[in-house]
């Protein structure tokens, strides 16, 4: 339940934060929700993995089917690129790969600052 809050906190607000910021605030919203919400490792890079990487796969395919594919069409070329397809699944991973990192930062630093739990042995 956790994750997926944190998936769609960072969807929404990473939507939100995109037209009022540079592109590099993802970073900063993911760490953020990564902070808040904390899951484990995997599930924090996970969850910023896919909320910013299908943000942005939604937002650029809405963009392309807009403009006919023009410009993914053009981009595709020059870059020697099979389709527009495969242009839009490129930026899809670009930002998943940074907003995971962003909420697995904000993960790490969120247990950097929380104080240990005293373990206790089972045998004492």
């Amino acid at each position: 339940m956790k994750f997926l809050i944190q998936f769609i906190l960072i969807a929404l607000f990473t939507f939100v934060a995109q037209y009022f910021f540079p592109w590099w605030a993802i970073f900063i919203v993911a760490a953020f929700v990564g902070i808040i919400i904390t899951n484990t490792g995997w599930q924090s890079f996970l969850a910023g993995f896919l909320g910013i990487g299908l943000l942005w796969f939604i937002q650029v395919s809405l963009i392309d089917a807009t403009n006919q594919g023009l410009l993914s069409s053009q981009i595709s070329e020059l870059f020697q690129l099979p389709s527009s397809l495969m242009l839009r699944l490129i930026t899809a991973l670009i930002g998943g790969l940074c907003g995971g990192f962003g909420a697995l930062t904000g993960k790490l630093l969120s247990d950097l600052f929380r104080p240990e739990k005293k373990r206790t042995s089972v045998y004492w």
